[in-house]
């Protein structure tokens, strides 16, 4: 068994450097020192890191909770592994990384990345924008009637929220994704987790999302959201 990690400095990433370096190491640990095992271990809150076991085609293990400290509050870290009877040859391997499927990935990562503002990371809603098309809609049915908004509704206040010191610490994750494609539709249902604080009141929360997209001239982009979560509805 062994441990894969990495690090990517910001102007490198987006580009899918993380996916084919790591799948590199994974053919070299499997074929070359006859690994069975190949783990991943990465921060709850750190969307970007789980979602690079997903396209890498890792099964998430579980959730150890509250295994680490780190700025006064203790963490949960994700466990994430692939076999060695589950690593496709190198000549046989349909990329989980390209195509229509990784595109709607890359969506769905921004869109719940946009939010975190842990670490002094500044939150840039604005991004949400140029996930969606101009007219796309956002649904919270979290309460006895659902609230339907375009995007400067749902953005403006979050965003406001999410920097002037009301909601620090928050991030939101996937933690299970089902996407089908049908020609150029799609739609993904997943569950989620986020955690944070609000008024200096410390919250977990967790709950479903439905996404619809769309393939434009652009590439794919999405055109619905809604969602139902638990007890603490925020952000969305």
């Amino acid at each position: 068994m062994c441990e894969l990690g990495c690090w990517l400095e910001e102007a490198g990433q987006g580009h899918g450097l993380v996916t084919r370096a790591c799948r590199a190491l994974i053919d070299w640990a499997f074929t070359e020192r006859g690994m069975n095992r190949v783990e991943w271990w990465a921060s709850a809150g750190n969307t970007r890191s789980t979602a690079s076991a997903r396209r890498l085609g890792m099964t998430r293990d579980g959730v150890l909770r509250q295994r680490y400290p780190y700025r006064g509050l203790r963490h949960d870290s994700e466990v994430w592994s692939v076999l060695a009877q589950e690593w496709p040859p190198a000549g046989d391997r349909s990329a989980p990384s390209s195509g229509d499927r990784a595109e709607i990935d890359r969506l769905a990562d921004l869109f719940m990345g946009s939010f975190t503002n842990t670490g002094g990371r500044h939150p840039d809603l604005q991004v949400i924008r140029e996930l969606f098309v101009p007219e796309g809609t956002i649904v919270s049915n979290t309460g006895n009637d659902p609230v339907i908004m375009d995007l400067d509704a749902f953005i403006e206040p979050r965003q406001r929220m999410l920097t002037d010191g009301t909601l620090t610490e928050f991030s939101e994750w996937e933690v299970s994704a089902r996407t089908e494609i049908f020609g150029s539709v799609a739609h993904r249902f997943s569950e989620y987790r986020k955690s944070g604080t609000r008024d200096g009141v410390r919250f977990e929360g967790h709950g479903h999302k439905t996404t619809q997209f769309l393939r434009t001239r652009a590439g794919w982009r999405m055109s619905s959201m809604a969602w139902d979560d638990a007890p603490h509805r925020l952000p969305g």
